[in-house]
């Protein structure tokens, strides 16, 4: 008489923390098939670090099983911030883990309180960890 144990299976790896490059080969170890590998902006995270799995670690999976990954793109979303106030428009690029750096302008009228009139960069996606400049007007 023959008894089956069933179907041959493996145990996901800990993916998330990981670089893609890492999550590749501990995919390829396991017996595991990369499936779509999707981009999302993290304000902390490098380019690259696995954020999320579509299987959670240390699982049990049938081998070939197809695991999706979202990786970090290395960018966050920067909003237009020309018209906040100084104090807002830092606390938002900062909330991002942006720097920001204050620029005085004397080519405009002051206005109380100090309010941006110009970034350094485009609203959208920008590196992780920039130094965005915020213009703002101090008058002649």
């Amino acid at each position: 008489m023959y008894v089956s144990t069933g179907a041959e299976m493996t145990t996901v790896p800990t993916l998330v923390g990981l670089s893609d490059a890492a999550a590749r080969d501990a995919l390829d170890e396991a017996d595991l098939e990369l499936g779509t590998v999707t981009r999302r902006n993290h304000p902390e995270l490098s380019a690259g670090t696995v954020l999320e799995a579509s299987a959670e670690a240390n699982t049990e999976v049938e081998p070939g099983t197809v695991i999706n990954l979202v990786i970090a793109s290395g960018f966050v979303t920067l909003n237009d911030l020309t018209g906040w106030t100084l104090d807002a428009a830092t606390a938002a690029i900062e909330e991002l883990n942006l720097e920001a750096n204050p620029v005085a302008s004397t080519a405009c009228t002051e206005t109380s309180p100090p309010t941006v009139s110009s970034m350094s960069v485009a609203p959208g996606d920008v590196p992780i960890r920039s130094t965005i400049d915020l213009t703002y007007c101090t008058g002649e």
